[in-house]
């Protein structure tokens, strides 16, 4: 037994040839084993139950996963996802001893049909019942050719060959040796044999031979008929007559053969797949067809558990020889992953917010999850009606007990007595007398639109308007108060026309906010900062500078080497450009390192700055910077192409591995250094994204660390065992900060660095 072990591949379970090179020891690809196959230690393996060696090919790939485990690269393989099962020796059932050498047949040999002696042919009827029929071709014929002894002896009389020709009492002899069972004969008159299953009180046929009478035969497994030209029984070399020298080499290979169990351990993807009442689930391929269905009716009994159901693929083999030790054929065996993974998305799917506030996209949903918000929703609408039919019947009573009704005249009066009235219910020099006085001055007006409002009432508004739009515009429409239009606003809230580049009102304005001139020193040490921003294209009239507004803009000296280089192209080509329109803007922006500064302080329209242009731009917001008493000590940006090329270019290069800091040119005769820096949020949001990539999400990244695995799935199962759901523990939790959003990211929530962080 041992030595038969050592021509079977631990790692494949196919028997091989040892041809020169002595096949290598299974322990020497442990590592490798553990990693691929969940951690198996094979120093467990028992001696005389595991083989002790891996064939060549499996040889090969183990020592391309070691080297990829060694350089801690990802590691693909086209090995089974699974073990093979070995079982301790049994004589006479030993799978690994109990072997048939596969390849081609010996050939036989042929004699004529002249030689054949006339004894040779049986001419009688093999049973009283063919006598009145006509004779069956070849069943009467005994084809078994003689020996040269027989040849040279006198002639076989006729009834001495007919002794040895295959009866059924013979055939349903041999085959209740190995298992089968007569059950009858078929309407074609074929001889039926099978093997069944007992389960409890039901008898399953499991396997049904067909044997006719010209001892042709049909296998039929699971009500599919399987000839000797299909796969696996091809493999097998069985004879395609069944002949009394053969029957018993033909029932024993058959015997031997397994059935493939299908697909088994799936329950609970088969009660989620099953649709209402269903019988069956069938599994649908990508496109359209149906890929693998249920069956039901057999029992298998595989690591201590009974199974009474399968998943079976419709191109599935059925039968499986005796030199396979799997338990499924390769059809079967491929689709399990299918089934692996969409049991794995059941596992993992999320407990969604399905309220109706949830932020999930329905995308995202099931039909059933679905269903359950849009009943919430529903629910959420109801009470919602009844809030407001229930705050209206409040409004009614209170102006039904309280208010009083006045006629259109009598309406008309009091506004014509407001509108003249110069006594104000209200002492003078208070808010409410100067807010009574703008309202009678407004009621006055001819048309609402010529109201001029006093600025102290132009403060108050804007102040409630940026405190919240929302509500101002409800004070506004409510009639009680006339106040002015948000447009009006609008116009008050700007101090200066904005316009591309470094404009003076806004530079003012920065040293108005920063007190450059009351700071101590540590206190002007600030850092320039600049990033891109996606706007829409477009070209806007401006009324107050009369200009289109849309164009690009970068600034007085890119704008001259870009005019330059449109006039030599419109020379060289002959077509005159039209002006480029913005798609984005480039915003700078000032802060303090010792103080609260934050002020953006210029902006350049354009279409992507390239790191020349940045170049330009760049150094022209420093010296100004410098110009007006702060120190830049740091430029910050995130990691795009433009920008690092800008800090390869202008950084000075180090003995150091990057270029992280430069010469500032406008500080102390260019002998202070200026430092750049990658935007710390845009790094944390990218490794975030990254991490979400790993398993996930897009899965574009592949991360690990030590050999060990990074995904975003270790994540989002840590998060729902806090939950508590799994361990009955509902409200208990540990990671108390994350939360949903944290987990099920979408691009709006992919933008926000707290959620990074």
């Amino acid at each position: 037994h041992r030595d038969n072990l050592a021509r079977v591949c631990r790692v494949c379970g196919v028997r091989f040839a040892i041809k020169g090179r002595k096949p290598k020891p299974v322990k020497n690809f442990k590592d490798a084993i553990a990693h691929l196959y969940a951690g198996y230690d094979v120093d467990e393996d028992g001696e005389s139950v595991h083989p002790p060696f891996v064939c060549e090919k499996c040889r090969k790939t183990l020592m391309y996963v070691q080297q990829k485990l060694t350089a801690g690269k990802p590691v693909t393989t086209t090995l089974k996802e699974k073990l093979p099962d070995f079982n301790p020796h049994v004589d006479g059932s030993c799978g690994i001893c109990v072997y048939k050498q596969e390849g081609r047949p010996a050939k036989k040999p042929h004699i004529p049909p002249s030689r054949v002696p006339a004894a040779d042919v049986c001419t009688q009827p093999t049973s009283p019942e063919q006598e009145s029929s006509s004779p069956v071709p070849g069943a009467d014929v005994c084809t078994q050719p003689t020996s040269p002894e027989q040849e040279s002896s006198s002639p076989v009389p006729a009834a001495d060959v007919c002794t040895q020709r295959l009866t059924d009492e013979n055939i349903i002899s041999e085959a209740c040796k190995y298992g089968y069972v007569h059950l009858g004969t078929a309407g074609s008159g074929a001889l039926v044999l099978a093997k069944y299953q007992a389960n409890s009180l039901q008898f399953t046929v499991s396997q049904q031979l067909h044997i006719k009478h010209d001892r042709t035969w049909e296998v039929h497994i699971h009500n599919k008929q399987l000839s000797v030209s299909d796969q696996p029984l091809s493999s097998l070399n069985l004879p395609t007559v069944v002949k009394k020298d053969n029957q018993a080499k033909f029932f024993l290979e058959l015997s031997y053969c397994t059935i493939c169990t299908g697909n088994i351990g799936y329950e609970e993807l088969l009660d989620a797949k099953r649709e209402g009442l269903a019988e069956t689930v069938v599994f649908k391929k990508m496109g359209s067809g149906v890929a693998a269905i249920e069956e039901k009716g057999f029992r298998v009994i595989e690591g201590g558990r009974t199974y009474d159901r399968t998943i079976r693929h419709v191109d599935c083999q059925l039968l499986i020889p005796n030199n396979r030790l799997a338990s499924r054929c390769d059809t079967c065996t491929g689709y399990g992953s299918t089934l692996r993974k969409a049991l794995h998305r059941l596992h993992n799917k999320p407990s969604l917010d399905l309220s109706h506030s949830s932020k999930v996209a329905n995308k995202h949903l099931t039909k059933k999850q679905m269903e359950v918000k849009a009943d919430d929703i529903q629910r959420e609408k109801k009470a919602q009606k009844n809030l407001v039919f229930k705050t209206k019947r409040q409004v009614k009573e209170a102006v039904e007990k309280e208010g009083c009704l006045v006629s259109k005249s009598q309406h008309t009066f009091l506004q014509e007595v407001v509108k003249s009235t110069d006594t104000v219910p209200f002492p003078e020099n208070t808010p409410q007398h100067f807010l009574f006085k703008q309202q009678q001055e407004q009621l006055q007006q001819y048309n609402s639109k010529t109201m001029r409002w006093h600025p102290m009432m132009i403060r108050w508004c804007l102040a409630i308007f940026h405190t919240s739009p929302s509500a101002y515009n409800i004070i506004r429409q409510s009639g009680f108060l006339h106040l002015p239009h948000r447009t009006t606003l609008q116009q008050y809230s700007k101090f200066t026309v904005p316009t591309p580049g470094f404009n003076t009102d806004m530079l003012r304005r920065l040293g108005e906010v920063a007190k450059i001139d009351q700071q101590p020193e540590y206190k002007k040490n600030v850092t320039l900062l600049w990033d891109e921003m996606k706007v829409k294209s477009g070209l806007v009239y401006c009324k107050t500078s009369g200009e289109l507004v849309g164009f690009t803009d970068l600034g007085t000296v890119n704008e001259e080497i870009k005019a330059f280089e449109k006039r030599c192209r419109e020379e060289q080509h002959g077509v005159e450009e039209l002006p480029d329109l913005a798609t984005h803007v480039l915003a700078f922006m000032v802060r303090g390192i010792f103080n609260n500064l934050e002020f953006v302080f210029a902006y350049y329209p354009c279409q992507g700055f390239s790191s020349a242009q940045l170049s330009t731009a760049v150094w022209e917001a420093v010296a100004i910077l410098e110009m007006m008493g702060f120190h830049v000590r740091a430029l910050t940006s995130d990691g795009a192409s433009p920008n690092r090329r800008f800090y390869k270019y202008n950084g000075e290069v180090t003995d150091a591995p990057v270029i992280y800091w430069a010469w500032n040119m406008y500080r102390q005769a260019g002998r202070e250094k200026i430092y750049f820096i990658c935007d710390v949020p845009h790094l944390i949001k990218t490794t975030r994204n990254n991490w979400e990539n790993s398993g996930s999400n897009k899965g574009t990244r592949n991360l690990h660390y030590n050999h060990q695995d990074i995904s975003w799935k270790h994540l989002t199962r840590l998060y729902h065992w806090d939950l508590g759901v799994e361990r009955q523990a509902v409200g208990l939790r540990l990671l108390h900060k994350l939360t949903e959003d944290h987990i099920n990211l979408n691009p709006a929530l992919r933008m926000r660095v707290n959620l990074a962080a």
